[in-house]
C-alpha cells in the first residue's frame, strides 16, 4: 500500500501531506485489500486517432461489501479500483471479479447505477474527490469513493437501483406434463395446475439430495444479474446464447428453464459457487453438444450448415444462388442430386426465419435432469463435465453423415451452377458490348422544319 501512496504522491504537484504516507498506508492497509492483475487497456494514438487493446499490470483497490442506499439498500458486492494519473490528475476505472472456474478469476468491469463501462460519474463528489487526492489527504479520499459507491441518486443513473435488487431465476428438474403423469395417481379428478406446482416445490415429494425440488429458484443479487448476462453472451453459452432476460422471475422458455435446473443442482449439490455452477454446465452441456451433432468439429459444423442452406433454396426453387448478381436455374438431373443431398444434411439447417426455440433443437433433445439426477451426482463429484454421455441425457443425436462423400456431391452441383453462371455471364457481356456500339439516332430539323435522320457513332 505505500508503494502504492508513494507513487500516487509523486505524480501530484509538490503537496507535503498532513499525515505521512507510511502512517495512512498503516491505517488503509487494514481497510483496503490491493492486488495487481493484467488488464486489457485500450491505448489510443493521438497522432493517428487510432485506438490498440494493450496488456498492462494493474494496481487495483477493493471496496469490500458495497451497500448502495436504495430503497431498500442493495447489496452490491466488491468493487475494485484503478486509479490512473494523468497530468496530475487521477482517473478512475472500478473492476470487479468472477471466478468462472475454481481459483480462476476474471477481472471485468463493474456495474453500479453510476458506472458506465466501469467509468464513474462521480456528479457532486468530484470536488470533495480532487481536493483530498491532490492534498495526499488518501484516507479522507478512500473514505469519500467508498461514500460515493454507496449513494443513489435516481435522477443521474446509467441503470435503475430496481435491476440490483434480489431477482429469482426460475429452474426446472422435471417439467409440469412429468410431473403431472408421476402424480396422476394421487386423486381421481386431474391435477390443477396450482396443485402441480404445490407438488414440484415441497421437497417431502422428492427423494432428492439436500431438499432439492423438482422447480426450484437461483437468487441473484447486486451485480451479478448484469455481470451473468454479458458472462453468458461473451462465451456463447449453449441454450442460454439467445437468452437476453436473465433474472426474470418465472420465464416460461422450457429450454432454458430445463437448463437452470442443471445449474441450480450443481449449486446446492454440487455445492459450486454460482459462476463455477454455470460454467460447470456450460462445459457439460458443450459436451453433449458436440455428440448430438456427430462429434464434428466447429468448422465441419459450420460447413454442413452452410450447404443446408444453399441446398433448401436450390431444392425449393430449383436456382442455385452464385453470388447477389447470378443466380443459376440448374437442370432435371442435377435438380434430383440437389433433393437426394437434401435429405442427407437437412438436419442441419436453420431457418434464419424461425423463431430461437426452432433454432435451437440440441436444447429440445436434452432431458429434464430429474431423469438422471443420480449420473449427474458422479460427474460433479468427480468435477468431470465433459465425461456426460449422449445416451443418458438426450432423446435423440443426429445420425452419422458421410462428410467426404456429401462435399463430393455438392461440389459436382456447385460445378455446374457455376459453369451455367459463366455461360451467362458471356451472354451479358455480349449483350452490353452491342449495346455500347448500338448506333445513336438523332432528328434535327433543318432550316426550312424538315428533320434529317442520320447514325454517328458513340
Amino acid at each position: 500500500m505505500e508503494d502504492l501512496l508513494l507513487e500516487w504522491h509523486n505524480n501530484l504537484p509538490e503537496i507535503t501531506p498532513e499525515m505521512s504516507l507510511q502512517n495512512q498506508a498503516t491505517y488503509l492497509s487494514k481497510k483496503y485489500e490491493i492486488k495487481e492483475y493484467e488488464l486489457d487497456v485500450i491505448q489510443y494514438d493521438r497522432d493517428s486517432d487510432d485506438s490498440n487493446i494493450v496488456k498492462e499490470n494493474k494496481i487495483l483497490i477493493r471496496f469490500k461489501d458495497i451497500v448502495c442506499k436504495y430503497r431498500p439498500h442493495l447489496q452490491l458486492g466488491d468493487y475494485w479500483l484503478s486509479v490512473n494519473i494523468v497530468d496530475s490528475v487521477p482517473n478512475y476505472h472500478f473492476y470487479t471479479m468472477i471466478e468462472p472456474e475454481d481459483g480462476n478469476e476474471v477481472v471485468v468491469d463493474a456495474v453500479h447505477p453510476h458506472l458506465s463501462s466501469g467509468i464513474p460519474c462521480l456528479g457532486s463528489f468530484q470536488g470533495d474527490l480532487q481536493t483530498a487526492f491532490t492534498a495526499n489527504n488518501f484516507i479522507q479520499f478512500f473514505s469519500i469513493m467508498r461514500a460515493y459507491l454507496s449513494a443513489y441518486n435516481g435522477r443521474s443513473t446509467y441503470s435503475k437501483g430496481l435491476e440490483y435488487k434480489i431477482f429469482e431465476m426460475s429452474g426446472h428438474l422435471q417439467s409440469y406434463e412429468e410431473i403431472r403423469q408421476i402424480f396422476s395417481g394421487e386423486t381421481e379428478n386431474e391435477l390443477t395446475a396450482g396443485s402441480i406446482r404445490e407438488i414440484a416445490y415441497d421437497p417431502m415429494r422428492w427423494n432428492w439430495p439436500k431438499d432439492l425440488t423438482a422447480w426450484t429458484k437461483i437468487e441473484i443479487k447486486g451485480q451479478e444479474r448484469h455481470l451473468l448476462k454479458n458472462w453468458v453472451k461473451k462465451v456463447k453459452y449453449p441454450v442460454l446464447k439467445d437468452y437476453h432476460s436473465i433474472g426474470v422471475v418465472d420465464h416460461g422458455d422450457d429450454q432454458v428453464l430445463k437448463v437452470l435446473g442443471y445449474v441450480k443442482a450443481a449449486i446446492v449439490i454440487g455445492e459450486l459457487p454460482l459462476y463455477q455452477a454455470f460454467e460447470f454446465v456450460r462445459i457439460f452441456l458443450m459436451s453433449l453438444q458436440v455428440q448430438y451433432e456427430g462429434d464434428m468439429s466447429p468448422k465441419v459444423l459450420k460447413e454442413l450448415k452452410e450447404m443446408a442452406t444453399i441446398l433448401y433454396a436450390t431444392k425449393t426453387d430449383r436456382s442455385f444462388r452464385v453470388n447477389t448478381r447470378y443466380t443459376s436455374r440448374i437442370d432435371d438431373e442435377h435438380y434430383e442430386k440437389t433433393k437426394v443431398l437434401w435429405s442427407k444434411v437437412k438436419r442441419y439447417y436453420v431457418n434464419p426465419y424461425s423463431n430461437r426455440r426452432e433454432r435451437n433443437r440440441f436444447g429440445l433433445e436434452l432431458k429434464y435432469l430429474g431423469h438422471h439426477l443420480s449420473n449427474f451426482l458422479i460427474l460433479l463429484r468427480k468435477k468431470s463435465p465433459h465425461l456426460a454421455s449422449a445416451k443418458t441425457y438426450l432423446n435423440n443425436t443426429k445420425e452419422s453423415i458421410n462428410e467426404d462423400e456429401v462435399k463430393r456431391e455438392f461440389s459436382r452441383i456447385k460445378k455446374h451452377a457455376y459453369n451455367i453462371a459463366i455461360q451467362q455471364l458471356e451472354k451479358d457481356k455480349r449483350r452490353f458490348i452491342n449495346e455500347l456500339n448500338r448506333p445513336e439516332i438523332s432528328n434535327i430539323p433543318d432550316s426550312i422544319g424538315q428533320g434529317t435522320l442520320f447514325s454517328e457513332n458513340i
